[in-house]
């Protein structure tokens, strides 16, 4: 699995987190920010917000064969969440799933839209 990162806040515990992780992990930034490490690219136009960023990453660093969790830098990680997360691909009728931090969120958002969501490679290629 990759991790897509739309950089604003700088999130130090998050950004420490995916750092140490394993997965490789890139930060599509809208401004300049401490990255922990982790590559990044500048895009200061902030054109079509963390959508914007998570289409230039597609575009310019995927590499075409792995799934992607994409998440704003704003968040937090805890406990297993990115190897539960990483799981999702062994289930081959999930092609793309919302990722929140409780049920009250999910339930806030209708279950329709997250601080992140992971997409199976193939999905992507669509």
């Amino acid at each position: 699995m990759n991790i897509c990162i739309a950089g604003w806040y700088f999130h130090r515990p998050l950004l420490t987190a995916i750092a140490q992780s394993g997965y490789s992990a890139f930060i599509v930034k809208n401004r300049d920010g401490e990255t922990c490490g982790i590559p990044w690219m500048l895009s200061p136009e902030n054109r079509g917000l963390e959508f914007g960023c998570y289409q230039r990453y597609l575009m310019g660093r995927w590499d075409g064969v792995s799934d992607v969790l994409f998440i704003q830098d704003d968040g937090e990680i805890v406990g297993r969440a990115l190897q539960e997360i990483a799981e999702l691909a062994e289930n081959p009728e999930i092609d793309q799933a919302f990722i929140f931090r409780d049920e009250y969120e999910e339930f806030m958002n209708a279950g329709h839209s997250g601080r992140a969501f992971w997409c199976r490679a193939s999905f992507l290629e669509t």
